[in-house]
This record gives structure tokens, C-alpha cells and sequence, in this order.
């Protein structure tokens, strides 16, 4: 059976060129980068080369790059790393965020820093003027995601940074979904944090990083050897941190192409969803993270949608693949944020397409689409 993946936004499938920078390194790079003999401190040059290239992609500094396990681990230190500092000062985040950043915000408001959340409009943007009333309340940290992980609405960051530097609060922002699929450059967008990871740019999982601004106190959230400056104790992923910053900078050069094509395609699946009738794009129309989709059909469940695709050879999600195993609704907080009807709502599934898709498989998930989509609704009709 044909198989065709379109769920680049849970993982993607890792560059060749990446994979096989990754074994060469694995046989050839395999010293601690911390240890002081020849073996080590080749480690080390190449850990430190990897840093700079992804520094320099982000215009970042190299000494501002911390190499993390991933996007929940930066997302942790820069909540936890900086609570500690500001004992019972409140924190701002959004309704929409990633579980990594509303479960960490949970944490902090049981250990007593109120946490207030910023609603979004119908488009997934959160409301700024919501934002500069909490600002009032002088919190110490304001997270919110550059891109979102469902519907691909991309946020004002480097407004959200200019009122809350104003104001005297540190900003954090998630680019788990935005690093690789669109420019980031941490100097224009004004963040003091931001956190990335590998596997969603065509890079191997386990591997991410975490950008802190030069002069930013942030204190370690797990202790040990002292690793990464004293940010990060644990031995190096040297190995990883190379295929990281070779897959960064592959994606990075592929934006024009790419974006390209994901314009054709996205128009492609909205005209077909036209033809099907009954349906909704969620997220903002224009900006948006290009080729994810977040589409809602009136009149069906979204999980029985994912499963018929899945069983025709099409691979989609109903949501983040982080909560996808916990979810109680038959939608996300996501989709609940935006206000949408719920009968639109129930019926929702996330479509993202990557670099190895080509037109056969739009074409083939098109027609699959429009079939599974009729056929959940005659069976809703008892036909």
C-alpha cells in the first residue's frame, strides 16, 4: 500500500546528508568533549563548530547557544532556570501554548507565582492588549511561542518583546515549530530566550538548543559536572549537535524553495476541501507557518478521519503528538482556544508537509481526503 507522510510538524524524516553526517561522527568523533587529551578536544572543535553555525543562522552569538536534549528541556530551563530569581512574581504565557510551557507554568503557579494566561482571537493571535494589562501586574517572565504547533499561527514576538522589556520582564519564546521553516533572528525579534530542537527540522531527536541572551541570569535546573558553561550538566551530544546544525542549515537554504511549493499545495488542499464543503481553515490565512494546516469538517470526528487516512496510507494528526495520547476532548486547548463552533471542531485534523513530499502524494491525499471525509458523513447519516 502506498504510504504518505504528512505529519512533519509531529517529526521529520532525517536529511541523508544529516544521517550520514551523523554515523561518520558517531566512528570518527565518538571523545568526551570535557576531556583534555587529543581525543577530547576534537570533540570539542567540532561541538564548538556546530554552535557557531547554529549561532550564526539565528544571528546569535556562540557563547549565547546552549546544546539541550531538546525543545521540553529548553522550554523548562527557561522557566524554571529564572523563577527562582523572582520568588512570587507572576508570569505571562498563552492559552495556546505547548505542553511543555503550560505544564511547566502550572508547576510555577503551585509554587506560588500567579500565572496569567493570554487569550487568542479566532485567528490563534494572542490579544496584545490583554498582554500589556498583565504587564501592569509586573511579572518577571512573559513565554510565548513564535509558531504554533497545531495551526501555524505566527506570533508578533518582537512586539510582545518590545512591551514586555518595557516593563522590565524577560521574554521567553518556543520556536520548536518555527526554527528551520521560517527566518528567525533573535536580534530583530528582541527574545532574551528561545528554545529549539533538531527533530523538526529534518535533524536526529534528542537534540536541540536553547539561546540565552548574553547578560540573562538564568540559573540550572539540573546539577552535575558543569557542562555547557554551567547551564547544562551532562556529557555532550557531539554526534548531535553536528547533524543538528548541518540540518539547520540545510533547511535554512531550502526556505525558498520549499515555501514554493507549500503555497501550491496548501491552495491545492483548500480548493479541494472547497469541493468537499463544510470546512474550516484554522489559524491565521497569511501568517502562518508554511504547509501546515489545520483543517476542521463540520459534521465528523476528526479522530475517525485521522484513522481512515491512516488506513488508505495516509499519515496525519488530530493534534500535537505530545498530548495526542492524553487528550479528553475529541479536539485540542488549541482548537478550544480559537471559539470554533464545536461541531466544526470535533471534526479536526493537522495536515504538514515536508521537503520529500512531491505532487503524486498531494494529488493521491486529495482524492483519499474527499473519499474519507464523504464517507464518515454518510455513515453519520445512516447511509
Amino acid at each position: 500500500m502506498r504510504e504518505v507522510y504528512l505529519d512533519h510538524a509531529a517529526t521529520t524524516p532525517p536529511y541523508p546528508e544529516v544521517l550520514k553526517a551523523l554515523q561518520e561522527s558517531y566512528a570518527a568523533i565518538y571523545g568526551n568533549a570535557s576531556s583534555l587529551h587529543a581525543t577530547g578536544q576534537k570533540a570539542r572543535r567540532a561541538l564548538e563548530k556546530a554552535r557557531e553555525d547554529i549561532a550564526k543562522l539565528i544571528d546569535a552569538e556562540p557563547e549565547e547557544v546552549y546544546i539541550t536534549s531538546g525543545g521540553t528541556e529548553s522550554d523548562n530551563i527557561a522557566l524554571f532556570g529564572t523563577e527562582a530569581l523572582y520568588p512570587g512574581q507572576p508570569m505571562i504565557t498563552s492559552l495556546i501554548e505547548h505542553e511543555a510551557v503550560l505544564e511547566s507554568a502550572k508547576a510555577l503557579e503551585s509554587k506560588g507565582h500567579p500565572v496569567r494566561f493570554l487569550p487568542v482571537d479566532t485567528n490563534g493571535v494572542v490579544d496584545l492588549n490583554a498582554l500589556k494589562a498583565y504587564l501592569e501586574e509586573k511579572p518577571f517572565l512573559v513565554s510565548v511561542m513564535a509558531a504554533n504547533n497545531e495551526i501555524g499561527t505566527v506570533q508578533p514576538i518582537k512586539e510582545i518583546a518590545k512591551l514586555a522589556h518595557e516593563r522590565g520582564a524577560l521574554v521567553h519564546t518556543d520556536a520548536v515549530q518555527a526554527v528551520g521553516k521560517i527566518p528567525i533572528n533573535v536580534r530583530e525579534l528582541g527574545v532574551d530566550m528561545l528554545s529549539a530542537s533538531a527533530h523538526k527540522f529534518y535533524g536526529p531527536k534528542g537534540i536541540g538548543f536553547f539561546y540565552l541572551r548574553k547578560g540573562v541570569k538564568v540559573l540550572p535546573i539540573v546539577q552535575g559536572g558543569g557542562h555547557e558553561r554551567g547551564l547544562r550538566s551532562g556529557t555532550e551530544n557531539v554526534p548531535g549537535a553536528i547533524a543538528m546544525a548541518l540540518a539547520q542549515k540545510i533547511s535554512t537554504r531550502l526556505f525558498t524553495r520549499t515555501h514554493y511549493r507549500y503555497e501550491r499545495w496548501t491552495a491545492q488542499i483548500l480548493s479541494k476541501c472547497g469541493e468537499i464543503g463544510g470546512f474550516r481553515l484554522n489559524g491565521h490565512p497569511q501568517q502562518r507557518v508554511p504547509g501546515l494546516l489545520s483543517l476542521s469538517f463540520k459534521r465528523i470526528n476528526g479522530e475517525a478521519l485521522m484513522e481512515l487516512l491512516d488506513m488508505n496510507g495516509v499519515a496525519v494528526s488530530t493534534a500535537s503528538a505530545c498530548q495526542s495520547h492524553s487528550a479528553k476532548r475529541g479536539y485540542s486547548h488549541v482548537i478550544q482556544s480559537l471559539g470554533i463552533d464545536e461541531e466544526y471542531a470535533n471534526g479536526t485534523i493537522r495536515v504538514s508537509l515536508g521537503v520529500e513530499n512531491v505532487q503524486e502524494e498531494v494529488d493521491f491525499f486529495c482524492e483519499i481526503l474527499k473519499k474519507c471525509v464523504l464517507q464518515l458523513r454518510g455513515y453519520r447519516n445512516g447511509q
